[in-house]
């Protein structure tokens, strides 16, 4: 299933809200990390992840995603002894939904995206950025002061897994340079206030 597709009508499910609130963060926010969340359990045999909730949270850069996921109030989450189990938006079947068969693509699903010359990948299979350490994110955050750093490179990332054909570059350093500019762009046109310093999990951006 193509949860891209569905996100609009999330943000008036109550479920969203509570899990939210649960993990501090914003719908739009806890909406785009599950279905990051969703899209990766699709690949794994009874929505299965062989990672703890900890190293879960990393890869869909949501800190807390999982513990809130499986309260009650929401249900779409069971977290095992290494193990997390990731039930559909449903909450009833293992399997998520059946995914659609997709179309032919110029790009290789799985592994990583992007030449290692340029120092970040792409992590397909993950769906995170693989490269991206404390001294880039320091340098984007001085560079790109109105701009919330952590908010974007997810964004970036839900468009790249969403738009395969244009979303494969060579170059990822440049394509998040040039996304993270025209954010900035248009924060100074929107008259956005300078974003605080907050510091990001460690392996939110998949560095370990």
């Amino acid at each position: 299933m193509s949860w891209y597709r569905h996100r609009d009508k999330f943000g008036m499910d109550a479920r969203f809200m509570a899990l939210a609130s649960g993990a501090g963060v914003t719908v739009p926010h806890a909406i785009g990390s599950m279905v990051m969340l969703w899209t990766a359990a699709e690949r794994c045999e009874g929505g299965v992840l062989a990672l703890d909730a900890d190293a879960v949270d990393a890869r869909v850069m949501c800190p807390g995603l999982c513990r809130a996921a499986s309260e009650k109030s929401v249900g779409w989450v069971v977290i095992g002894k290494g193990t997390v189990t990731v039930y559909g938006y449903d909450g009833k079947t293992t399997n998520i939904d059946k995914p659609v068969r997709a179309k032919r693509s110029l790009w290789p699903r799985g592994g990583l995206w992007g030449s290692p010359q340029y120092g970040i990948q792409f992590d397909d299979s993950n769906s995170c950025w693989v490269g991206v350490n404390e001294s880039v994110l320091s340098m984007w955050r001085k560079a790109y002061p109105l701009v919330r750093i952590e908010r974007e490179m997810l964004s970036a990332a839900l468009w790249v897994k969403r738009e395969p054909e244009r979303g494969k570059k060579e170059n990822y350093r440049r394509f998040l340079d040039g996304w993270l500019k025209r954010s900035q762009d248009d924060a100074e046109r929107r008259g956005v206030a300078p974003v605080g310093g907050a510091s990001v999990a460690k392996g939110a951006w998949g560095v370990g």
